[in-house]
């Protein structure tokens, strides 16, 4: 059994409204390890690599696309690799978990580079969620 469904357009739109209204002013923070289950799972031995803070609005959102406007580069708190992320809107609830790699990679969040090295700075090169 498949949890895969295709929306229609107007709902795919709805949806990445809903997403655009969510994350503005919150916060993308970037962790490496595993990707909990769910974004309802707490994070355990995860380490927080880096936060970036959301403009409000956080982006745009066409066709059940949100496009995020890219924040301010983060400073690296501690050395590790990224692997994922968590969003949280500006009350700090968490939103989702999505995927992050380097640019070009096609993941959630793109940066500049995945290898972070504390105290140096990292870029998100892009930022864009499909609804399906």
């Amino acid at each position: 059994m498949s949890d895969y469904i295709e929306l229609t357009t107007a709902r795919k739109q709805s949806r990445a409204n809903l997403l655009l209204s969510w994350l503005g002013g919150g916060e993308i923070r970037i962790y490496d390890g595993t990707r909990p289950a769910t974004s309802d799972t707490a994070i355990t031995d995860q380490v927080l690599l880096a936060t970036f803070t959301l403009d409000s609005p956080a982006g745009t959102s066409t066709d059940g696309i949100f496009t995020g406007y890219l924040p301010d580069e983060a400073m690296v708190l501690v050395n590790g690799v990224a692997t994922w992320a968590r969003c949280y809107d500006s009350s700090d609830l968490e939103i989702c978990d999505v995927s992050v790699g380097v640019t070009g990679s096609g993941e959630a969040i793109q940066l500049d580079s995945t290898s972070l090295i504390e105290g140096s700075l990292v870029s998100i090169t892009a930022f864009s969620i499909a609804e399906g």
